[in-house]
């Protein structure tokens, strides 16, 4: 018998990478974007965000792989 996965609607990646390192729904996705449209940063985001607890830790994923100074509009879209 396999594992059965929950399937989420987004998927995150990394940069370079083949395979996601996180999973979330549309309405955590729309609610980054709507963020990022606002502030300049990744970081500015992150510490902006408190709506979902999952939308934090994707955030937190991008800050501690070293892409916390990117511009989160162009990566969020």
């Amino acid at each position: 018998m396999s594992k059965r996965r929950l399937h989420l609607d987004v998927y995150w990646y990394l940069p370079n990478r083949k395979r996601p390192f996180a999973y979330s729904t549309k309405a955590v996705s729309d609610s980054i974007v709507a963020l990022a449209q606002e502030y300049r940063t990744i970081q500015e985001v992150y510490d902006h965000y408190n709506l979902h607890d999952e939308g934090k830790e994707i955030l937190k994923a991008y800050i501690e792989k070293g892409y916390g100074n990117v511009t989160a509009a162009d990566w969020f879209k």
